[in-house]
């Protein structure tokens, strides 16, 4: 309990010397209502959005650091040491949200204790780099905590590179740039992720139907 205490003393103290320094102001006079601005985690939502322009395996998350990760330039470095069935170099284009939302996380990430040791850009709740299990849990949770009921077909982790996949056909019908995001040695691999999109199904049913009475 007393290193608890201590760690969150110590990452107040430093959020504190943060928002002075941004607000132009003496750290002792920092208070309530500029840590109201602090109470959203930001960890969570650039983790899925990261995770969503990526189409990232479980495995990539994990290895992902902060030295990969170029603000200005709008992208995430994949070098092969990292890559996951991939043994190239390449870029992965984030979107603007993405940005913003890293933005937001790596101040809070920087202040957070359990980072102090490590250059990975998340860590689960144990302190540990995420793999396929502790994304898979999350996913649930986060489901759970929207109270979003599953069908029979369970989502997990995979679930979010099939979606990327997915929506990146129905914009481009194009396999070649769903191998291209997705990193696939081959269009028939990309081929799998080559269905309609639940909106384009409801779209073409009301179509047919002659749309509303």
């Amino acid at each position: 309990m007393e290193s608890a205490y201590l760690n969150t003393m110590e990452e107040r103290d430093r959020w504190n010397a943060q928002i002075a320094q941004s607000h132009g102001v003496e750290k002792e006079e920092i208070g309530p209502q500029d840590w109201e601005q602090l109470q959203r985690d930001w960890k969570i939502p650039s983790l899925i959005s990261t995770a969503l322009d990526l189409g990232a395996r479980a495995a990539l998350i994990g290895r992902l650091h902060t030295g990969l990760v170029s603000l200005k330039g709008g992208h995430i470095e994949i070098p092969p040491e990292i890559a996951v069935k991939n043994n190239g170099y390449w870029q992965g284009e984030i979107s603007s949200r993405t940005v913003k939302l890293l933005e937001k996380w790596l101040p809070q990430r920087q202040n957070t204790v359990k980072y102090d040791d490590t250059d990975r850009l998340w860590l689960n709740r144990a302190g540990n780099p995420y793999d396929a299990g502790s994304l898979n849990t999350l996913i649930e949770n986060l489901l759970e905590e929207a109270e979003i009921k599953q069908s029979d077909r369970k989502l997990t982790w995979h679930s979010i590179r099939h979606s990327t996949g997915m929506y990146v056909y129905a914009e481009t019908e194009d396999l070649g740039y769903v191998a291209e995001v997705l990193r696939q040695q081959s269009l028939a691999s990309a081929r799998q992720y080559a269905h309609p999109t639940p909106e384009s199904k409801t779209d073409l049913i009301e179509s047919i139907q002659g749309g509303e009475q």
